[in-house]
């Protein structure tokens, strides 16, 4: 009996976290949505009486299972929840030079990472155009991430709570 509580605890958690993200996913939409109807810029902010109500772009406002507080944010910001693992952007993490540049073909992995009995976990990344690698934080073990390119420094940063992450390069000397 005791083995299936954390089984189901963890379950309850992946499953609340997914239904978090589904209404993340409902919210841009309306979001952009609204954006495009109302001829609204990039920088203009919807507000939940623009989106929800029955003959709005969503019937009824959005909950987070676990609690948390969803912000809407302006049209190409990404809406979040205040549990931070409940993201969009979870997994994102992006690598730039000291210019603060996007380094491309980067690789980008989860430090601590342990093999997960056959799961498919995407534990490394090679960076594109922009910069950005998406790994998977929640792999067993995982305790930051860390980025290499040749050419430059090895970076690492722990285990974040701000989503996306980011990792600075430096380049080597000559």
């Amino acid at each position: 009996m005791f083995v299936l509580v954390p089984d189901y605890v963890k379950r309850h958690t992946v499953s609340a976290k997914s239904s978090c993200i589904a209404n993340l996913k409902q919210i841009e939409g309306a979001k952009a949505t609204w954006g495009l109807e109302n001829h609204k810029s990039s920088t203009d902010e919807a507000s939940a009486t623009d989106l929800f109500g029955p003959t709005l772009y969503m019937h009824d406002v959005p909950v987070c299972e676990q609690g948390g507080t969803y912000t809407i944010g302006k049209v190409l910001e990404p809406a979040r929840c205040s549990i931070p693992h409940h993201s969009l952007e979870l997994g994102h993490v992006y690598v730039l030079d000291e210019s603060r540049q996007p380094l491309v073909g980067a690789t980008v992995f989860v430090q601590g990472a342990i093999s997960n009995g056959g799961k498919a976990f995407t534990t490394e990344a090679t960076t594109e155009t922009n910069g950005l690698g998406y790994v998977s934080y929640y792999a067993d073990g995982a305790t930051g991430f860390a980025a290499f390119k040749m050419g430059y420094t090895t970076s690492s940063v722990p285990l974040t709570t701000t989503w996306p992450a980011k990792i600075v390069l430096r380049k080597l000397p000559p």
